[in-house]
């Protein structure tokens, strides 16, 4: 290759190699300058001709040159495999000689050029021994320990024929009459050759392969299913075609956290997450094992998220408030304490994609070790959405979640979307006062909230209820809003945003002396179509 004075780097390479040079720009007035450069040159490809081999006769003399193209010549040719008896395969490419008896022939001839790049071609060279054709063209597989029997014919001349054979399997025998049988006694993969014969000078001589299984012959399930960081997984391997079997793991190395019983449990909980690659065997009495490989991939440990009001799934409304579960969500447990609300709690944080593709930080309320919960930024799209966690120690879950525009839940007392509604009722005095009552108390002996009537307006006041929720900030409109108690319509005076709490919404719905005497009665509110989690009040 050469440089011309106009920086053009041009020519054919006639050698492979890595090749360093410096090359020197100067301008009109003498001032220079240089940069190192290194280039790799590789082999070409190399092509070897012909395609195929024409067939030689026996006690014929047979000549065919091979030849090669694409690297720097000279080329030195040699070979793979068997040739017939009476060819060679000069280092030249020619491959020349009188061939004796017949058969078919595999070999891979292979071309090497000046510079040690290398091509080769795979071929068939067939002796026509006389005419004779051999059957079977394949032979079926046999089992260790079980009779066999095949039986070879040969056509295309006049007989008799003698058979004979190379390199059988341990426990087979080919008599002459051309009867391959026996009790295997090893398995594998066998390569035996089969001669046929009429005469001194004209046979045929085939390769075949034959391959002596176990009594196994099959291990299931074909393909595994997924594993989960922290999640307990178990499947049972079993056996096709005999046993009772003996399992275990010849090649890679399972999942941390799962192991292998010799009866074929694959047990535990995996501790890690990848692609494991691995090969089970199995094997009945110690003989002939038969092996299957397997690929496991292990996910991040799940996390399940529900509306923090509801606990219902999704979809999960943008701008409402999450509760998230898990393991190991965090390292320990802390309470945001600032407004805004921090992405990062005891070096946790929750990352939401969206089904735009946009990534976001989730604003967090609160995170544990088995528990979060966030605000999903007011801007994530609606549709699928990813979520995922990763503690202060690089612990991760992930989860999906489908985001719509609303999702209303309503806040019950006791934390768990139903009984006891977490509410307020708000009484107004003809003078203007305002009075909130609790609407419920703890009960110490049943360790939970338990409501507190509501005593009706004198004709002087009005009472309302108010209740709290998320999700519930984006409807079309009070319009599209309605709320039910008893199964009487009540006027919604207000449904939207807490205007001091992040993500908290509230709903303001004036009560109506039809309600008076009615007990426990359920609160049911909608918006644009879509039901809340029924909550409940006691009407005195």
């Amino acid at each position: 290759m050469t440089l011309t004075a106009n920086g053009t780097l041009t020519g054919t390479p006639n050698k492979t190699g890595n090749f360093t040079f410096t090359i020197k720009a100067t301008d009109a007035n003498g001032c220079g300058g240089t940069r190192n450069y290194s280039v790799q040159v590789a082999c070409s490809t190399i092509t070897v001709s012909p395609a195929s081999l024409p067939t030689a006769i026996p006690n014929a003399p047979y000549n065919q040159t091979i030849s090669a193209t694409g690297g720097v010549a000279p080329y030195a040719y040699t070979f793979t495999g068997g040739l017939p008896n009476g060819l060679t395969l000069n280092a030249n490419g020619t491959l020349s000689g009188t061939p004796v008896g017949g058969g078919v022939f595999t070999i891979t001839v292979e071309a090497t050029d000046a510079n040690g790049c290398k091509g080769s071609q795979n071929y068939q060279l067939t002796v026509n021994g006389c005419g004779i054709t051999l059957s079977p063209n394949a032979l079926t597989n046999g089992t260790i320990n079980t009779a066999y029997n095949q039986t070879f014919t040969a056509t295309g001349s006049s007989g008799p024929y003698s058979f004979t054979s190379s390199a059988l399997p341990p426990g087979l025998a080919l008599s002459v009459g051309g009867i391959l049988s026996g009790t295997p006694t090893q398995c594998g993969t066998f390569l035996i050759s089969v001669k046929v014969k009429i005469s001194t000078n004209c046979e045929l001589d085939k390769q075949y392969s034959l391959t002596i299984t176990g009594i196994i012959n099959g291990i299931t399930p074909g393909a595994l299913p997924l594993g989960k960081v922290d999640i307990s997984y178990s499947q049972q391997f079993t056996v096709t075609g005999g046993g009772p079997p003996s399992f275990k793991v010849s090649v890679g190395s399972l999942p941390p956290g799962l192991t292998l019983t010799a009866a074929g449990l694959l047990a535990g909980t995996p501790t890690q997450t990848g692609n494991f690659e691995f090969t089970i065997e199995a094997s009945a009495g110690g003989n002939c094992p038969y092996a299957q490989t397997y690929l496991l991939a292990v996910q991040p440990r799940p996390v399940a998220c529900v509306s923090a009001a509801s606990y219902a799934g999704d979809p999960l409304a943008a701008d409402s408030i999450v509760a998230a579960f898990g393991l190991k969500l965090a390292t320990a447990t802390q309470a945001a304490v600032t407004i805004p609300l921090p992405t990062t709690l005891s070096g946790t944080t929750v990352k939401i994609t969206d089904a735009l593709g946009v990534e976001r930080l989730a604003p967090l309320f609160f995170v544990s070790p088995q528990q979060i919960n966030l605000l999903i930024p007011a801007a994530t799209a609606s549709g699928a959405a990813q979520i995922v966690i990763t503690s202060g120690n690089g612990d991760q879950s992930v989860g999906t979640i489908k985001v719509g525009k609303l999702a209303p839940g309503m806040f019950a007392a006791n934390a768990n979307g139903k009984d006891v509604a977490a509410a307020l009722v708000l009484r107004i005095k003809s003078n203007g006062q305002l009075i909130y009552e609790n609407i419920a108390t703890f009960n110490a002996a049943q360790q939970k909230h338990v409501p507190l009537p509501i005593a009706f307006a004198t004709p002087d006041e009005q009472l309302f209820l108010v209740l709290y929720g998320t999700g519930i900030r984006n409807h079309s409109g009070l319009g599209m809003v309605s709320t039910s108690i008893a199964g009487l319509s009540m006027q919604t005076t207000y449904a939207g945003p807490v205007s001091s709490l992040v993500g908290l919404d509230q709903v303001n719905v004036r009560l109506s002396n039809a309600l008076i005497g009615k007990g426990l009665v359920n609160i049911v509110f909608t918006a644009d179509g879509k039901t809340a989690n029924t909550v409940q009040v006691l009407m005195q």
